[in-house]
């Protein structure tokens, strides 16, 4: 059973999560330790020291499993620490540490952020490289980067491996976000709850690498189909209730458009024509601003049993390959690093496994809330009202 879905949050003075730094970083040095030798390494300095240093401190987790550590240099941003307690690795954590830390700097004013890493180490320097941090000349970063290489070359660090400057610009000017639509193919199966899923072309811009959903954006097209979908008023109703308190809420035109964007996305990605009652309104989440390229995504689930006419198959050359998997295999892939998963994707099938299966999944009915900078509310959510029946175009009432 996967841990609840991890709470990132900034500390001040007195926070009794700052005790916990110190240890939680030492424990994070000891798989360090097992690539190369950390006798030069100083002893870590507590939560307290840290937050006298101009910067913020972000944690992750009730108690911390994780934390990160931005400094002020004078006046720009450089990301002094990141720790992840090893029993809490791969599950997406320094991902969303690194995200909430870019944010923050962001709202700061700060125009990029900086880290010094080792360049070849899995968990550092390609970690950043699939955040968007590149590699810099070090005479071409600020002064105070420049001095902190210094004193890293004086401590010894150097003789773990050749250590980088690494930057990434935070965007200045924040992108509207496009709405999309991403449809979650669900069934039980004999060895538990299963998805649909594609795990997507290295060569992607987005989410290259990824597992995904299969979804795509919203097309001028998808509001005339909309319009055009046979749907009961009561389902019709049920959705507008459900997207009501999400970015852009929804009334029934928006609610049509959504769901007729799911159709279509789940029909030419898999080749599945689902009956249009039977998409259920699950999630919403906006990329963080800090991101160029963003996306206003609504999630639906969709119960796919085994025996039904119209199944999902792999038919995308946006993905090396598609197909029904147990959310238990997939986040034990995430542990291992067999597979990638965006934050979105990791918190709603950590949320499908905590619930076990589609009767459970149908109904909890979950109230939506739109989840910005990758930083949801604790799952499972709580449910809302009982789900409206459905009924199929034609159907009396």
């Amino acid at each position: 059973m996967p841990s609840p879905h991890t709470l990132v949050k900034p500390v001040a003075p007195g926070d009794p999560a700052l005790a916990a730094l110190a240890a939680l970083e030492d424990a994070a040095g000891e798989m360090i330790a097992e690539v190369m030798d950390t006798s030069h390494r100083a002893a870590a300095p507590s939560g307290e020291q840290r937050l006298e240093r101009p910067g913020f401190v972000l944690v992750a987790g009730d108690p911390p499993v994780g934390f990160t550590h931005v400094l002020d240099l004078d006046g720009h941003a450089h990301l002094d620490q990141l720790s992840v307690h090893p029993d809490s690795m791969r599950r997406g954590i320094g991902r969303e540490l690194v995200t909430a830390a870019l944010v923050e700097a962001a709202r700061r004013g700060h125009d990029e952020l900086t880290v010094c890493t080792y360049a070849e180490i899995v968990w550092d320097g390609p970690f950043y490289r699939q955040l968007g941090f590149r590699e810099i000349e070090e005479v071409t970063a600020p002064e105070p980067v420049r001095a902190t290489r210094a004193r890293e070359r004086a401590a010894g660090l150097d003789a773990g491996g050749r250590r980088i400057i690494m930057r990434v610009p935070l965007a200045r000017t924040v992108v509207e976000p496009r709405p999309a639509v991403s449809v979650i193919p669900v069934r039980d199966a004999a060895m538990g709850l299963e998805v649909f899923v594609q795990h997507r072309q290295a060569t992607m811009d987005f989410a290259a690498g990824a597992v995904v959903f299969p979804g795509g954006r919203c097309d001028a097209a998808d509001t005339v189909a909309g319009a055009r979908i046979p749907l009961p008023a009561d389902v019709v109703e049920d959705h507008v209730r459900r997207w009501a308190e999400t970015s852009a809420g929804a009334g029934a035109r928006e609610a049509r458009t959504l769901l007729a964007t799911g159709l279509r996305e789940l029909q030419e990605e898999t080749g599945m024509v689902a009956e249009p009652t039977a998409l259920v309104p699950w999630d919403r989440w906006v990329t963080p601003e800090i991101v160029p390229k963003r996306f206003d995504v609504a999630f639906y689930v969709l119960h796919v049993p085994r025996d039904a006419a119209s199944q999902p198959e792999h038919s995308t050359t946006e993905a090396t390959h598609s197909g029904w998997e147990s959310v238990t295999g997939l986040l034990a892939g995430l542990g291992t690093g067999r597979v990638t998963m965006l934050t979105p994707t990791r918190v709603i099938v950590e949320e499908l496994a905590g619930l076990g299966s589609v009767d459970a999944i149908m109904a909890l009915r979950p109230a939506i809330t739109t989840v910005r900078d990758d930083r949801p509310d604790r799952r499972p959510r709580p449910g809302a009202e009982p789900r409206t029946v459905v009924r199929a175009p034609g159907q009396e009432r």
